[in-house]
């Protein structure tokens, strides 16, 4: 794995559609990974999919489940507190 993080089979399979309209089905999950937002870490699953020019893709459940905000004209995201939701 490119980023060197430990995986384990996903249980249960799933299928993932991408950008380019495609469908990948991955079959290996990196659990439990620290992700530095600002000064707030997240631990979320990673979902190991064969993206070349991405390390890492945040899905929008993800988003959504924490209430961020995309910019799309600023080409940013906005990650509220918890006091802020």
């Amino acid at each position: 794995m490119r980023l060197g993080l430990p995986s384990s089979p996903l249980i249960p399979p799933m299928t993932v559609a991408v950008a380019t309209g495609g469908k990948v089905t991955p079959k290996r999950v990196c659990q439990n990974c620290p992700i530095l937002v600002g000064k707030k870490t997240y631990f979320i699953d990673l979902i190991c999919l064969p993206l070349k020019d991405l390390d890492v893709a945040l899905g929008m459940d993800w988003l959504s489940a924490n209430t961020v905000y995309i910019g799309c004209t600023e080409k940013n995201l906005y990650v509220p507190t918890e006091t802020q939701r």
